[in-house]
């Protein structure tokens, strides 16, 4: 969706829908590459981004201010604000096992499946710390045999993508060929925590565990200002 720039506004939105299955990565069984068919790692089955530009309607003509004198409008008008936001689901996961007891010469071993889903509800930030997923459903296979979970869990992702960005632009003219510009722009404004995937390998200590800020995928939020000449 696209609303192009008039009356000082143009916002663009991108919504995407989709679901990838492939059977890429490292199989557990190389004599049955059709058992890796599963939900990709690259699947985002949610996808939104929205950018808008707006001139705020302060200042000198606008509809707010439209007769303020020069100095007041020095300080009120010409104000442009941008936005720019992500929403994306998180990425599927995949449970692998610490150890290869199946003598197979390559491929990785996966474990056994109880057969009841792993996903959790997260009612709490430590509910998706300490025990993202209920790792009480996989069980370790026999020697010398392959596990039966799929190489990707159909119910569980990790942590999802909830980004905000956001500027205020300001543009002095200070001469007929000279002007300036003042920029302040703040990278995830509302300064949300996003944590990185929980552990997935059974048998690690970190498995179905998400180690909190040492572990967070996104900065927290980034103020920086600036000020520019053009002539």
């Amino acid at each position: 969706m696209e609303k192009r720039f008039s009356r000082g506004l143009s916002l663009l939105a991108s919504y995407t829908n989709a679901k990838i299955i492939d059977d890429i990565g490292s199989p557990q069984n190389n004599n049955n590459l059709r058992a890796e068919r599963a939900i990709s790692t690259l699947d985002r089955p949610q996808h939104l981004v929205i950018s808008e530009v707006w001139e705020l309607p302060i200042g000198k003509g606008r509809a707010l201010g439209g007769s303020a004198p020069r100095i007041v409008d020095l300080v009120i008008g010409g104000w442009q604000l941008n936005c720019a936001a992500i929403l994306q689901s998180g990425q599927i996961l995949g449970i692998t096992s610490s150890t290869n007891t199946t003598n197979s010469l390559g491929g990785r071993q996966r474990p056994d499946s109880t057969g009841k889903s792993a996903e959790l509800s997260h009612d709490s930030t430590d509910a998706v710390l300490t025990r993202y997923f209920d790792t009480s459903v996989f069980t370790q296979p026999a020697p010398f045999t392959f596990g039966n979970v799929t190489r990707t869990l159909p119910d569980v992702r990790g942590p999802g993508i909830n980004n905000f960005d956001m500027s205020l632009v300001k543009g002095f003219r200070i001469r007929e060929r000279l002007t300036a510009q003042f920029r302040g722009e703040f990278f995830n404004t509302w300064n949300r925590t996003e944590f990185a995937n929980p552990g997935t390998t059974q048998g690690n200590a970190q498995f179905g565990v998400n180690s909190g800020i040492s572990n967070s995928a996104n900065p927290v939020c980034q103020v920086q200002f600036a000020l520019k000449t053009v002539f």
